[in-house]
Order: structure tokens, then C-alpha cells, then sequence
């Protein structure tokens, strides 16, 4: 059925994948550089020590959870492959590649005579479908999974050009789209084949590119709140000690602020009482739920991994989704990796007792490609459905990413051309339009975990900093079957450089405009923190395994971990969206205590 979504109008910026995360202020553990101990006073940021303890800070009189061991069956295994990738001129796309959806019979066809190819580089058939589209909940559901099970998203090189050299992405998808079109009105192929760039996702280092690491206000290359100047140092502090004991004592200041961060109480969305003790009922803590979220991960296997701090457990499931070599920058800061893993603190402390699951989906660069994407999606639908009856109806899916609006990155004749291809198509067939143009490699996965029960959440983006008018959500949160969420502040306002969402959750603000930037500096271990959230990194010799970060990335994370205690309470997987959107009517911000009420 076609939908074009009210949501999906954006701007004319490129397009890109990225992570909606804009700052990271790292906990320092003793090894600190010299420039962190020229003020004592800046190491610690706790004025009220006795003999080396604060009970404001101290784990004591909370309401602490106990985390699930889930059951870990990684899908996939293998973080990269061999394959390697060029960039795009402009650092949008990747070059001498493009995804064809379609049947796999018609988009052989139309590669062989297109692209002179005979062979995709990857593919992902759906037939396994066709086994479970009877589970969905309505005949337009059934109908539209039995299309998919006859559909496949592939990888193909572009080919080359008549006279040698390799034919430009852009050249192969006009070809591609034009014989499409072509066999399609005369009746030659059943369904049209569908051509589309394998954008970049993440933050390329590409020189001139304002949304790289070094080149965004919201970036972490170099910025000044790395370990050097973090509130978390215990190098020079007032702690008294061994270099153990200050350690030990700093972790346990740390995971305090965690638990009692305003983003878990009546300023955030609810999970705890004044008193630090939760707030929800123990019907309400995601039990016999997982939660999906794609993302990136600081870990070298798959399987399970333990986060272990304090009083705090945390088990997730890692999957690694294949991905292909990239001569991109490095991050020079080391914690785009940890990004996938602050959320899922959150998720935890949200729904502790959910199965966490974290798909690798982005390299340690937080780079990697749509098409990487989309088979991580299809790798958890495959692997998760025959472990749920089926369905995915106690599944939420996470993302803490987004692209960037899709039209202005492609000419007007390829935008035609998609455009005539989708009015071609029977009314009930046609792909959703999202900046109005189909992008049917992250729909036919997506809305396949929708059409079996999932629930799917989405941040809604960064690119607000400063604007009179907010920008809307980016996609996938675009999608008229996800749930966008926006970051919101302390007093439960958008914060000002978030995309507007249909629900808000605590993500953290920026400077008083007109400077809307992270402020991570000004935040202090014994109070609240407007500027950012505290939540887990991966513990290196240089950390105590916790950081402030900000950005609408966090947001999503505790909105799908809400959904899963709902799940858990009762609230049906159909009802769980509309839920957390009617516990947000008064505020803006979700409430946990309304969402999760069956």
C-alpha cells in the first residue's frame, strides 16, 4: 500500500547513516596525561568528601536491578570480510557498487543486461518468509510478507563503461532503473527492480564533509572533554588511598550517578521514585522480551559479553554483521565503538530483565554501508523468528542511527525514474515514500519485523542546533510504522539540537542558544546534569568503564527498553507504539508508569 508520510518532508542536505550521538566525556582512571592534573580541582568535581565518601554519590539506599542472562545464538560471526569499498567523491555513497531489490531471476536479468553481470557481490533472499507471513496480524500484512518471500536485496558491482573503466554508481542506477521500467510496463518482469546508491553510514573522514568527526560541532575528534578533562579523574583528587582504593571508590561514585541520573526520575521518564527505589511494578521489567539494537560494539567476538561494574551486570548477545573493508579515518578518540554500548546501559536500566542483543552493523570508525545494514536486519528477523513462535511480537528493534534525507542527493532524471516506476505499480504494491522517494533496501527488512509483531523505535536525529524550526526526524524513524524519538532536556523541553520526533526521552541538551553545542565540562559527579547522560563504556586501562555523553542516540534506547517492560506488563505488541505516544501527551516526554499500564 502506498503511504507517503506527512514525517518524511526534510531538508536538502546529503544524505548519510549516522549515529545520533554529539559529544563523549570519558571516566579517567589513574593514567592520566599531564594536562589533567594542572587543577585538582577539575579532577573530581566533589566538594563534600569525607574521608574519601559521599553517600549522596554511594550505591547505598538504591533500588538496584538484577540483569537476565539471555540465551545467545549470534546469527552472525565474522566483522569483516574481504571485500573493500572506495568512497564517493562527496563521501555520501560508496563507488563501484549499488543494491538491486527485486525478484532474484528478473534482477539477474536486468544485471546481466545492464551491468554486464552476472553475479551479485551479496545477497539476501526473503523466500524464507513464506513459512511465517501467515502469522501476521491482517491479510494486508500476509499479503505484502508473501510478495517480500519472493524478493531479495542484492549487491552488485556497477559493471564497466563501453570504451573500459568502471561504470559510475550513478550511470549504473539510471541504466538499471530505465530497463526496469522498460520489462516492467511490458509485462516482461512481475515486480519492478529497484536500483539505489549503498550509502555510507557513520562518520566518514572525508575531507570537506561538515558531518565527518572533525568537521561536526557535535563530534568527538579532539574535543575538549576527552580523558584529559574529565570530571571522573581520581589521578590528584581529594580521595585518600591506594591507587585501588581511589579506583574502586570512583567506581562506585560513578555507578551512583548512573542510578540516580534525572534522566531515570520525574524529569526523564519515570523509572525512579525520589526515593531511588522503581517506580514500576516487578510485572513491568522486560522479562521474556529482547531488545534488538543495531549499532556499533567495542567487542572482537561474538556471543555473550558481561559489562560488569559495581553492583551492576549487564549480559548482551553480540551479533557481527560481515562488513567491508573502508580506507576511512580513524576515530581518534577510540569511543565511536562504545556508542552501541552506552545505549544498551540504558536500555538495562529501563528493562533489566530483557534479553539484549547488540548487532554490529558499524566498524570501530563508526562507518559502514546500507546495505550491511539492511542484512543485519534480515539476519535478526531469520534467526529471531523460529525462536518466537514465529512472530517477533515480543521483539523491539533499536536504532540509534538514521539517514539523511535521500532526495537532493540524487539528479532529477534518477528521481524521476523511481518515481515513475512506484506509479506504475498496483496502489496495495507500492513501496512507502520517505523524502518522497522509495527506499526499498531498508523497508523490505524493516517493515518485514513491523508486519511480524516487532516493534520498532528510531532516534530522530541531530541537525537542529540553532534552527527557528526543528528539523523532522530522518529516516528510518521517517517511516510511518517506527517511532521517532526526539532528545529532550531537564525541563522536558526539545532539546536544541534535535530533530522533532513523536515522543521525547532524556537525551541530554546543549548550550543556551544561539550556542547550541555540548557542554559535557560543566558536568559535575554530585549533581544533575543537563547537558548529558551517564551510562557504560568499555573499561580500558584509561577508564573506570562510565561517561557522560549526549544526543538523541540515547534518547531512543529508553524508550525501547519502556517498550519492553509494556510488552512484559501486558500492553499487545500492536498497542505498545500508540501507548508510549498517548504517556507522552502532557509533557512531550514518556512516562514508563502510564506506558507500561495494560
Amino acid at each position: 500500500m502506498t503511504v507517503t508520510h506527512p514525517r518524511s518532508r526534510v531538508g536538502s542536505r546529503g544524505l548519510f547513516l549516522r549515529l545520533w550521538t554529539i559529544g563523549v566525556l570519558l571516566l579517567s582512571a589513574p593514567e592520566l596525561p599531564p594536562a589533567a592534573a594542572q587543577s585538582q580541582e577539575r579532577l573530581l568535581h566533589v566538594p563534600a568528601l569525607s574521608n574519601g565518601y559521599n553517600t549522596l554519590m554511594s550505591l547505598g539506599n538504591i533500588d538496584i536491578p538484577r540483569g537476565s542472562k539471555p540465551a545467545c545464538s549470534p546469527f552472525g560471526r565474522v566483522a569483516s570480510n574481504d571485500q573493500r569499498l572506495t568512497l564517493s567523491a562527496g563521501g555520501t555513497y560508496f563507488n563501484d557498487v549499488i543494491i538491486l531489490t527485486g525478484r532474484p531471476a528478473e534482477i539477474q536479468r536486468v544485471a546481466r543486461e545492464v551491468l554486464g553481470e552476472t553475479q551479485p557481490l551479496n545477497i539476501r533472499p526473503l523466500e524464507y518468509l513464506g513459512q511465517f507471513a501467515r502469522n501476521a496480524d491482517s491479510q494486508q500484512k500476509i499479503d505484502e510478507l508473501l510478495r517480500y518471500s519472493q524478493q531479495a536485496v542484492s549487491l552488485y558491482q556497477t559493471g564497466t563503461l563501453p570504451g573500459g573503466g568502471i561504470r559510475p554508481a550513478l550511470d549504473a542506477i539510471k541504466a538499471v532503473l530505465e530497463r526496469s521500467l522498460e520489462l516492467y510496463l511490458e509485462g516482461a518482469i512481475a515486480t519492478p527492480v529497484f536500483a539505489e546508491l549503498n550509502y555510507v553510514t557513520g562518520f566518514p573522514g572525508v575531507s570537506g564533509n561538515p558531518w565527518s568527526i572533525g568537521g561536526s560541532p557535535w563530534g568527538v575528534d579532539a574535543n575538549p572533554w576527552s580523558i584529559g578533562g574529565s570530571p571522573w579523574s581520581i589521578g590528584g583528587s581529594p580521595i585518600q588511598g591506594t591507587d585501588a582504593e581511589k579506583l574502586a571508590l570512583t567506581q562506585s561514585i560513578a555507578e551512583g550517578a548512573f542510578w540516580r541520573q534525572w534522566a531515570f526520575q520525574g524529569r526523564g521518564i519515570g523509572l525512579y521514585e525520589p526515593t531511588f527505589q522503581r517506580s514500576l511494578p516487578a510485572s513491568a521489567d522486560g522479562s521474556g522480551t529482547r531488545v534488538v539494537l543495531f549499532d556499533t560494539a567495542p567487542y572482537t567476538t561474538a556471543g555473550t559479553h558481561n559489562e560488569t561494574r559495581q553492583r551492576l551486570s549487564v549480559n548482551l548477545c553480540v551479533h557481527f554483521v560481515p562488513l567491508p573493508g573502508i580506507d576511512t579515518e580513524n576515530d581518534k578518540t577510540g569511543y565511536l565503538r562504545d556508542h552501541g554500548l552506552f545505549g544498551a546501559g540504558l536500555t538495562f536500566a529501563a528493562a533489566p530483565q530483557t534479553q539484549l542483543h547488540l548487532v554490529r552493523v558499524l566498524d570501530d570508525n563508526a562507518v559502514g554501508d546500507l546495505y550491511s545494514l539492511a542484512a543485519g536486519i534480515d539476519g535478526s528477523n531469520q534467526s529471531l523468528l523460529p525462536q518466537n513462535a514465529g512472530t517477533l511480537r515480543r521483539v523491539v528493534y533499536n536504532f540509534s542511527l538514521g539517514l539523511k534525507p535521500i532526495g537532493a542527493e540524487l539528479p532529477v532524471d534518477i528521481r524521476t525514474l523511481l518515481l515513475d516506476l512506484v506509479n506504475a505499480m498496483p496502489i496495495d504494491e507500492r513501496p512507502e515514500l520517505v523524502d518522497g522517494l522509495p527506499l526499498t533496501t531498508l523497508e523490505l527488512p524493516l517493515r518485514t519485523a513491523f508486519n511480524l509483531g516487532g516493534v520498532v523505535i528510531a532516534s530522530a536525529g541531530n541537525d537542529s542546533a540553532d534552527l527557528e524550526t526543528p528539523a523532522p526526524q530522518n529516516i528510518p524513524a521517517a517511516y510511518s510504522f517506527v517511532l521517532g524519538v526526539q532528545s529532550s532536556n531537564m525541563a522536558q523541553r526539545q532539546s536544541c539540537y534535535s530533530n522533532t520526533g513523536e515522543v521525547g526521552a532524556p537525551g541530554g541538551d546543549g548550550g543556551i542558544a544561539p550556542d547550541c553545542k555540548p557542554q559535557l565540562e560543566l558536568c559535575h559527579a554530585d549533581e544533575a546534569c543537563d547537558y548529558g547522560l551517564v551510562s557504560l563504556v568499555s573499561v580500558k586501562s584509561s577508564t573506570v568503564g562510565w561517561a557522560y555523553w549526549v544526543g538523541s542516540s540515547f534518547a531512543a534506547p529508553m524508550v525501547s527498553g519502556v517498550a519492553a517492560d509494556a510488552l512484559e506488563a501486558g500492553v499487545t505488541y500492536d498497542k505498545v507504539i500508540p501507548q508510549l505516544e498517548a504517556s507522552a501527551a502532557r509533557t512531550g516526554v514518556i512516562d514508563a508508569q502510564t506506558a507500561t499500564k495494560p
